[in-house]
């Protein structure tokens, strides 16, 4: 449920060409976002070719709109058989439920609908049918067994599945040899080793007070680096500011104080869950998931603030904020 995004905005790559012989670019619209490819390697172009209809492929799986997908037919019909790519990716994202203690769920669908988010129609919606939609998330169940899945809900695949595509295509990029490459899938980077020269991407957080602008830069490489913003889809009604990360405990946009969460991990289908169930948990309990679990690093903003783990090579941009390093 990240907005359509280009390099520019959300996670921005601050990067020079790579190389040109070797050098391929691929950039397609497709889960409701511009995405962009940029390898090197002598099967770079081949490389990109299959990560783009890989990515085409996972969007006719995972689509909660088209009826021709998994997932439409899972919520209309309440059972499915599955394709292995839709059962590895509902096994993972009920993983990453249990992992941040349903702060990420997929099941969350009958509440964000009727924020109107997804459907570009937003609205706050009615308290009783708000309080409806949210009982029936909490008794919804899920299960998978091999290839067979049944649900008494509904689910949404949208925060975790640039993350499954990121790690596809990363794969795909090693097995062509591809060293190499950044690929931007809206509010998702997947690094590929180094730069072509052997020094650190760089990639531009977002500043989430100030539009089109940066809060920061870091440097990295062979990783995710995912974002999540209340910034990325809101509206305002009465004064009042609504965006489209939804609590599961309460239903309502989240007020956890976090208004930006960056994820930086080796797994591209972590990084993106956690990005927003770290947005949804707050600075405590986001603090105490990277001390207990680990696997990931993080950089968290409030009103006034960025938090940043050790692990991390940060350099914030903006003065108003206070800068507090997390050590464990």
């Amino acid at each position: 449920m990240k907005r359509v995004v280009s390099l520019m905005l959300s996670l921005l790559l601050i990067c020079c060409s790579c190389g040109k012989t070797n050098e391929a670019t691929e950039q397609f619209f497709s889960m409701d976002t511009v995405m962009t490819m940029k390898a090197d390697g002598q099967n770079a172009a081949d490389a990109l070719l299959l990560a783009k209809q890989k990515i085409y492929e996972l969007e006719g799986l995972f689509s909660v709109t088209r009826e021709d997908s998994e997932i439409y037919a899972l919520n209309r019909d309440g059972r499915a058989e599955l394709s292995y790519d839709t059962q590895k990716i509902i096994e993972r994202a009920l993983e990453m439920k249990d992992m941040t203690g349903g702060a990420f769920d997929i099941m969350l669908r009958p509440v964000s609908k009727l924020w109107g988010f997804t459907e570009g129609t937003p609205r706050i919606p009615g308290k009783d049918e708000l309080y409806a939609a949210v009982q029936k998330y909490k008794s919804s169940t899920l299960t998978v067994s091999g290839s067979a899945a049944i649900c008494s809900g509904e689910i949404d695949l949208g925060g975790i599945a640039k993350g499954y595509a990121a790690s596809c295509v990363r794969d795909i990029l090693t097995q062509n040899g591809v060293e190499s490459a950044v690929v931007s899938l809206g509010g998702n980077v997947m690094l590929r080793g180094a730069r072509k020269d052997g020094s650190p991407w760089q990639v531009g957080i977002a500043h989430p007070k100030k539009k089109d602008e940066l809060i920061g830069v870091l440097q990295a490489e062979d990783c995710a680096v995912v974002t999540s913003g209340g910034y990325e889809r809101s509206f305002e009604q009465n004064g009042v500011t609504y965006h489209h990360i939804i609590d599961p405990e309460t239903g309502y946009p989240s007020q956890s104080g976090i208004i930006s969460a960056t994820v930086v991990a080796a797994d591209d289908t972590m990084a993106d869950a956690l990005s927003t169930a770290l947005f949804v948990m707050g600075k405590e309990r986001a603090e105490s998931l990277w001390r207990t679990v680990g696997g990931f690093e993080m950089i968290l903003i409030t009103d006034s603030e960025i938090i940043v783990t050790d692990g991390l090579d940060f350099s914030p941009q903006d003065n108003a904020f206070s800068v507090c390093k997390l050590e464990k």
